[in-house]
């Protein structure tokens, strides 16, 4: 894959977590929202997907909503970004 190609998917994955936090803002505050975004990238987000966000965090995560970042850093820490990187299938 392109760098331009990983930039332009990185990008789309950024917006489709920042989009599931806003879209989630009913669920309360900051907490309750990651709640809500953890849950649905362990349920639907694939290994690829999951390995562009530990990307995104471990790159300071700033373009994330504080959300969607305290969801990412908690998956992170809870093991569920561990071994996964960008480039992978599943």
């Amino acid at each position: 894959m392109s760098d331009k190609q990983h930039e332009s998917e990185q990008d789309h994955l950024v917006r489709m977590i920042n989009q599931i936090a806003h879209n989630n803002s009913a669920a309360g505050d900051h907490e309750a929202i990651a709640d809500v975004v953890a849950g649905h990238v362990k349920k639907f987000w694939p290994r690829r997907m999951k390995g562009h966000l530990a990307e995104c965090l471990d790159n300071g995560g700033d373009v994330l909503h504080p959300a969607a970042r305290l969801a990412g850093e908690r998956l992170r820490d809870d093991g569920h970004l561990q071994d996964v990187q960008p480039h992978e299938r599943g």
